[in-house]
This record gives structure tokens, C-alpha cells and sequence, in this order.
């Protein structure tokens, strides 16, 4: 036992041995340098309660085998020096009910282990889950915790942030359920181009999944189920599909599925079955439901970013339609009268959207191709009106090539409206400037034909 106020120093490059040993912190353990290595029967126990604080790239390891050796942190485990990698290898089991810091470098835990309490921290260092399994039900405070090649645990409660680099994210043993939430105010960060695994899975999200790179792959028996409650944002063209088959792959959305990034295709592949009574917001490029789908019981959203850039839904069968339909403009763009935009593309529609939640002037058609949104009247959008000086003026957004025109009257009473100007859009806010009149008010009015 290292008592409370006291140090116990590793140093030196030799080897440090723990077999058969029990030892427990309440002070610190300043491990400036050496090999730690433990094991044996009846193996190597830890608990630190107080500091323990590894100053350079150093290795715990269970050279010895037998009963292994468990490190259970209910302090502070610190890595505050070396710009490398300080390793806790296979075979020692790491538990988490405390502070893990790292100030600098990497800690790889290869060993497995749990955070079913305490706090996971880092101010400019990675932890990487590199092997083995992990039950997370404690708080991670940065998206430089990284599950890299280790596994979570059945009942996983991610609490903060998590990036998922490759592998498989869960496991209990082949072909057994395991499941993992992602809480509220909580970030499961899904990166890099590496292949991420699903097989087996239950996922609940409840925040937010950040799905920025990568194929995710799902299937196997008993299947892959993803619940989504919150937000899962799909940033770029990327696919989920069902390569490992069995009992299939769900997608249930009664959150937000959210394709924010990348001007081609988000694929769900055929096998998974995407069920949405939640929101399928499609703010740029195309989501394409290859596989069997539902719709009917949750709202459409798109963003008309230009003529040509405007989210779309892709097909494999029929479209039938039922809930909200809501469809806005991104920036200054606006459309002319005429323009038409194809947002669903399917073998046939049966049913139409309610309500319609669209730009004013705009109608939807249903064909058997698919739905289009047609502008029929152009709606203009009103600017802050200005005083410069003693001259009125005011401005609003134009469509390149519409035909404009203003009109001005001094008293509502009357239907006297008579042109003030009119003019051809250029894709650029027009300015309408007013000297003064002498009289005490002036009326204007504005419609794109």
C-alpha cells in the first residue's frame, strides 16, 4: 500500500515486477521509466485511489500469463509525459471508475476492461481502444477517445463523445445481441474510410451519430437493429448496407436522418429495411433507398440549394405518401417561374404529402415517375427596408432572367397602383431607390411574372 501523501517511484530502465501482488495506491505512483510487467496465479491487482502518473512512453504488460493482471483506476491514471505511446497490453484488464487523462502522446488499452463510472479526458492526447472489449457507461469529455480495433461491450451507454475508427463496434460473443446507446447530448464521431461493423448490434442513438467517412456494414444472425431517436447525420456520400446478410439490417428513424454533405449518393442498400416515422432531411446531393422502405408515417425535408443542387429521394419501388412534405431555399437562391425539381424518383406514387410545407408560388405534381416540385409563381422575398439620408429605399433577392415589376400608390383606400419601374432579374438583390414625394406616405408592391 502507498499511503496517502506518499510516492512511490518507478524508475530506470529495468524491469519492475508485480506477480502475485496486490497494490494499492491512495498517494502517488510516479512511473518515470521501466517495464511494468505482472501475472502469474493468483495474479496482479492494482487499485489507485490516489495518482498514478506515467511520465514517459512506458508498457504495463502480463508477461507472467496465469490469472492476469487487472488495473482498476478509481483515482487519477495520468500520462503526462512522452510524445509517443504508453501501452497497457493484452492481458491486463483495465477498469475505470476514476479520472483517465492524457495530457500528451497516446494510451493504447489492448487488455480490455470497463468505464462504468468516472470520466474520460483528454487535453491534447489520444486513448485508443485497440483490442479486446469494453462496457462504457462513464462520461467521455473529447472525440479523442477512439475505438480502434477493440470492441464495446453489451450495454454500452456512451455518455459524451466516442470516434469510431474501424472494426466492429460491439460484441458479446459470435452470433449473440449486444446492445449500445448513444445518450442524449452524447457524439458517436463514425470516421475514416475503413469498413465499420454492425453485425450482431442493437444501437440506440438518443444524440447525435456523425457519420463523416466510411462504409458501415450490418447483417449476420440475429441481425443488426438501429434505433434512432436523435440525429444521424450522414456528411458525405457514403453507404450502409447488409454484407453479412442472415436475418437482415433496420434502420428505425424516429429522430432525424440527415444527409448534410457530399452533391452524390447516399446509398441504403438492398437488405436494409428503412422504416421512417421521424424526419428524412435531405439538405444536398441524393439519399437512395435500394432496399425495402417505409414512408408513410413520417415527414420528407429537402433543401433547394439551385436548379441543380437540391436534395433528392431515390427509389427501388413505389412511393406511398403520407405525412409532411417540407421543402425550403437555401440562401439567395430563387427560382424562376417554370423551374422544376424532381425530388422523388420511384416506380410509381400512391397517396400524397400532408401538409405541404413549401415555398410560396410553388405546387407539388405527382407522376408516376416520381414528385416534382414546380415553381408557378415567384414569390419575392422583401429585404430590411433603408433610410439614406432623405431617400427611401428598399431591395429584395431576383431571379436571373424573371421579369419584375413595382408599383407605388399613396393611398390603400384606392386601387390606384401605378408603375414605379420594371426590370429583368440578374440572380443579384435588386435596389429600388424612392427620392421624396411630398406626401405622407407611399405604398409599394412587388411580383415576379
Amino acid at each position: 500500500t502507498v499511503a496517502s501523501n506518499s510516492v512511490l517511484h518507478i524508475v530506470t530502465g529495468n524491469v519492475h515486477d508485480l506477480l502475485f501482488c496486490r497494490l494499492t495506491n491512495y498517494g502517488t505512483v510516479a512511473w518515470s521509466d521501466g517495464l511494468v510487467r505482472g501475472g502469474h496465479n493468483p495474479g496482479t491487482f492494482i487499485y489507485n485511489f490516489g495518482l498514478w502518473d506515467a511520465q514517459n512512453d512506458l508498457t504495463l504488460n502480463n508477461a507472467y500469463g496465469g490469472a492476469g493482471t487487472v488495473f482498476n483506476n478509481a483515482g487519477i491514471y495520468r500520462k503526462s509525459g512522452g510524445a509517443s505511446t504508453n501501452t497497457i497490453t493484452d492481458g491486463v484488464t483495465f477498469n475505470n471508475n476514476g479520472l483517465l487523462e492524457v495530457l500528451t502522446g497516446l494510451l493504447s488499452l489492448q487488455g480490455g476492461g470497463s468505464f462504468t463510472g468516472g470520466t474520460t479526458t483528454n487535453a491534447g492526447g489520444l486513448i485508443q481502444l485497440a483490442a479486446a472489449t469494453y462496457l462504457i457507461n462513464g462520461t467521455t469529455t473529447t472525440t479523442n477517445v477512439q475505438l480502434i480495433g477493440g470492441t464495446l461491450g453489451n450495454g454500452t451507454v456512451l455518455r459524451g463523445e466516442l470516434t469510431w475508427v474501424q472494426g466492429v463496434l460491439a460484441s458479446a460473443g459470435f452470433g449473440a445481441v449486444v446492445t449500445v446507446t448513444v445518450a442524449s447530448n452524447s457524439v458517436l464521431h463514425i470516421v475514416t474510410g475503413n469498413v465499420h461493423d454492425l453485425l450482431f448490434c442493437r444501437l440506440t442513438n438518443y444524440g447525435t451519430v456523425a457519420w463523416s467517412d466510411g462504409l458501415v456494414r450490418g447483417g449476420h444472425n440475429p441481425g443488426t437493429f438501429i434505433y434512432n431517436f436523435g440525429l444521424w447525420d450522414a456528411q458525405n456520400d457514403l453507404t450502409l448496407n447488409n454484407a453479412y446478410a442472415g436475418a437482415g439490417t433496420a434502420f428505425n428513424n424516429a429522430g432525424i436522418y440527415r444527409k448534410s454533405g457530399g452533391a452524390s449518393t447516399n446509398t441504403i442498400t438492398d437488405g436494409v429495411t428503412f422504416n421512417n416515422t421521424g424526419t428524412l432531411d435531405i439538405k444536398v446531393g441524393t439519399v437512395n433507398l435500394a432496399g425495402t422502405y417505409t414512408l408513410a408515417g413520417g415527414t420528407l425535408s429537402l433543401r433547394l440549394n439551385s436548379l441543380t443542387d437540391f436534395g433528392k429521394l431515390t427509389l427501388a419501388g413505389s412511393a406511398a405518401l403520407a405525412g409532411p412534405l417540407n421543402a425550403s431555399l437555401s440562401g439567395a437562391f430563387i427560382p424562376a417561374v417554370g423551374h422544376q425539381f424532381k425530388i422523388v424518383s420511384c416506380s410509381g406514387v400512391s397517396g400524397t404529402f400532408s401538409p405541404l410545407n413549401v415555398p410560396a408560388g410553388t405546387s407539388v405534381n405527382y407522376s408516376n415517375s416520381g414528385v416534382f416540385l414546380i415553381v408557378t409563381n415567384l414569390a419575392v422575398q422583401l429585404l430590411p427596408p433603408q433610410l439614406a439620408g432623405a431617400n427611401f429605399n428598399f431591395s429584395f433577392p431576383t431571379a436571373n432572367g424573371q421579369n419584375y415589376t413595382v408599383q407605388c400608390n399613396d393611398d390603400l383606400n384606392t386601387t390606384n397602383w401605378v408603375l414605379h419601374t420594371n426590370f429583368i432579374g440578374d440572380g443579384l438583390p435588386a435596389q429600388i431607390f424612392v427620392p421624396p414625394a411630398g406626401v405622407p406616405q407611399r405604398y409599394f408592391r412587388v411580383w415576379g411574372q
